[in-house]
């Protein structure tokens, strides 16, 4: 009986930590996308490389897309639309701001109790009202942060 009674411990064990470990991991990546976004901002030159913008956005999205429970998730996603909305501000590409606010649509959508998904169809909202030239859907944006977060910062 105490023969089984080990490995069913040490597999409990495991089961027990696994978690954990991966919670530390998200935090490790989402600091390390982090880090790098500070640097691509810092350098003028690197800045106006598309893939290093696309790398970064990948990274981002990696980090929600392994620990979508995890407390940065939502933020990861946030920040991926950041970098797009950065890209856009860079190439003028209407593709790159649409990008930007498919991201920053789903942290409303997938991260609602998140204090970023009212801050993510604000800015969802201006990229439509602006470069994407769509006024309807700039309207529709800003309405839903006030029916949907009437209590949020970004609610007038």
């Amino acid at each position: 009986m105490k023969v089984m009674a080990k490995p069913i411990f040490l597999l409990l064990l495991l089961v027990l930590l696994l978690p954990a470990a991966a919670l530390a991991d998200g935090e490790k990546e989402y600091r390390a996308a982090m880090e790098s976004y500070r640097k691509l901002n810092e350098s003028s030159r690197d800045r106006q490389f598309r893939d290093h913008w696309d790398r970064l956005i990948g990274r981002f999205l990696l980090v929600q897309k392994k620990n979508p429970q995890h407390r940065r998730a939502a933020a990861a996603l946030y920040q991926a639309g950041n970098a797009a909305r950065d890209l856009y501000a860079i190439s003028r590409r209407p593709q790159d701001a649409t990008r930007a606010v498919e991201l920053f649509q789903s942290v409303a959508d997938k991260y609602p109790d998140s204090s970023l998904a009212d801050d993510s169809l604000l800015f969802a909202a201006q990229l439509y009202e602006g470069p994407l030239v769509d006024r309807q859907q700039a309207y529709l944006h800003y309405q839903s942060i006030v029916d949907r977060f009437p209590h949020g910062d970004m609610a007038p």
